[in-house]
């Protein structure tokens, strides 16, 4: 399968499946892109002793009201 960069194309691919399918390819999109962003903070994080800001950077995947999957980068408290 080629990659895709317009949007239209890839919401008419997605319609190829069936809805289930289609929420569970763009939940785990989204969540692989999530870690991505996630990893690259942490990388740009400065090192401190105890390392907490660094395991503080996390990521969580929600649903919207819209019944879209969204993922945040976040900071937490361990």
């Amino acid at each position: 399968m080629a990659v895709l960069t317009n949007l239209a194309e890839v919401q008419a691919q997605l319609k190829e499946f069936g809805t289930q399918a289609s929420n569970q390819i763009s939940k785990s999109t989204g969540s692989r892109v999530g870690a991505r962003i996630r990893t690259e903070l942490r990388r740009m994080a400065p090192r401190g002793d105890s390392g907490e800001l660094r395991r503080s950077i996390r990521t969580k995947t929600r649903r919207g009201r819209n019944g879209l999957y969204y993922t945040q980068v976040r900071l937490t408290s361990n």
